[in-house]
This record gives structure tokens, C-alpha cells and sequence, in this order.
């Protein structure tokens, strides 16, 4: 569970990236710092994205979150502007956090702990009332 939950994350993060990188390129070779930070906030709020660093061709880095105690991964993407014959522009730099995925997997795993106690204990209390009708027929 742990491992299908991180392929996702990866996937979703690429596909998000994918979706934003031609008007992040733009917004950089513009120089529009409010359209760039729009955008990166935007990826900044997705469930495990801990960090993202923006570093431009002149070496400009701007840089949103902070790098979590335990790094699940990083994803590079380099930035192309796509009207400008692909000129690049920058790249950036996403690191993953699995916190998030760890607090479900737990939540998962307490919710299982949860049911299996309630049915052993609904099986016990089935074969302890089982017994006890026995028994008390048995010394009448």
C-alpha cells in the first residue's frame, strides 16, 4: 500500500508539473516574479510536496517550503520556454515528503486493528454466551 501510494504521488506530481511548466517557463522569460510565485505556490499546496527550488538562467533561486527531515525523492524539470524554439529558462527542483502518506497509511492500519479487534471480540463473546447456555443446561 505504502509503495502503490508513492508511484501515485510521483505520478501526480509529474502530471502537475506537466500542466503548469509552459506558463512557468513563460512567466520566467517574461519577468514576471508575481506570475511565477502564483504558480509555485499553487504546486507548493499539493499533499507531499515538502520544497520546490526555481533557479533561473542568471542563477536567480527562489525557493517555497522546506527541505523535510526524511526526503522520499526529488524530481528535477527543466523549464522551456515553448515559443521561444524551446530556449531554456530554468529548472525546477521538487522534493517529496512522505509524511502525508505515512499519516494514511496508519489511519489505515488503525482502522484494520480497529475492525479485527471488534470481530474477535464479537467472536468471543459469541462462543463465551454459547457456552454458558451449554453449561447451564447441562447442570439443570
Amino acid at each position: 500500500d505504502y509503495q502503490r501510494r508513492v508511484d501515485l504521488l510521483r505520478q501526480d506530481v509529474g502530471t502537475r508539473v506537466a500542466a503548469v511548466q509552459d506558463s512557468l517557463a513563460r512567466s520566467i522569460w517574461s519577468v514576471d516574479p508575481a506570475g511565477t510565485r502564483l504558480l509555485l505556490a499553487g504546486l507548493a499546496t499539493m499533499p507531499g510536496v515538502a520544497q520546490l527550488e526555481l533557479r533561473t538562467l542568471d542563477e536567480e533561486r527562489l525557493v517555497l517550503g522546506r527541505a523535510p527531515e526524511r526526503t522520499l525523492a526529488r524530481m528535477g524539470f527543466a523549464l522551456q520556454h515553448p515559443d521561444a524554439a524551446q530556449a531554456p529558462v530554468g529548472s525546477l527542483q521538487v522534493v517529496l515528503d512522505d509524511a502525508d502518506i505515512r499519516a494514511r497509511v496508519f489511519a489505515r492500519l488503525r482502522a484494520v486493528a480497529i475492525a479485527t479487534a471488534l470481530v474477535v471480540g464479537t467472536g468471543c463473546l459469541f462462543i463465551f454466551l454459547l457456552y454458558r447456555r451449554l453449561l447451564v443446561r447441562h447442570l439443570e
